[in-house]
């Protein structure tokens, strides 16, 4: 894995959880359906182009090997937040099934900290759907890049 992926993931998730402390919005069935079909269409949508990505006109080996590398990156990157949003939609339901999505991680007799879990998924789902648009406008970079270098009059 991505070491530079590894941290982004893990300082998202922090902030995520310190939001879900302070932001007190609720999140139902429908809308973290909602959001996880979303994903769920973007990372198909982004695995087909990558898939039929045609690499037709290309002479230079050099070019041919740094497109691949760069396909392989975003293919990996898709799997990597689909999977991630996958993992956390699978594991808010679980608990919304089985308890009230809302965690106790302090309280006493004063002052009472509670994680609302489903806030915390929702906020991860959207940060998948961020580096999913991402990912799409580095494909399109990609594209114009192999139509500009096959393309030059020189």
């Amino acid at each position: 894995m991505n070491m530079k992926r590894f941290y982004r993931d893990t300082i998202i998730v922090i902030l995520a959880i310190i939001s879900s402390i302070f932001i007190k919005i609720g999140v139902d069935d429908f809308f973290m359906g909602t959001i996880y079909t979303v994903s769920g269409i973007m990372f198909s949508i982004g695995i087909s182009i990558l898939v039929t990505f045609n690499l037709h006109g290309i002479k230079k080996k050099t070019f041919i090997d740094k497109i691949r590398a760069n396909i392989n990156r975003v293919r990996n990157a898709f799997i990597h937040y689909f999977v991630f949003s996958t993992i956390v939609f699978i594991t808010e339901r679980y608990l919304r099934k089985s308890s009230n999505n809302i965690i106790k991680i302090y309280q006493n007799d004063s002052l009472s900290i509670d994680l609302n879990f489903s806030f915390v998924v929702s906020f991860l789902i959207f940060y998948c759907i961020f580096y999913f648009i991402l990912n799409f406008l580095k494909v399109q970079n990609l594209n114009n890049e192999i139509f500009d270098n096959t393309n030059t009059n020189s």
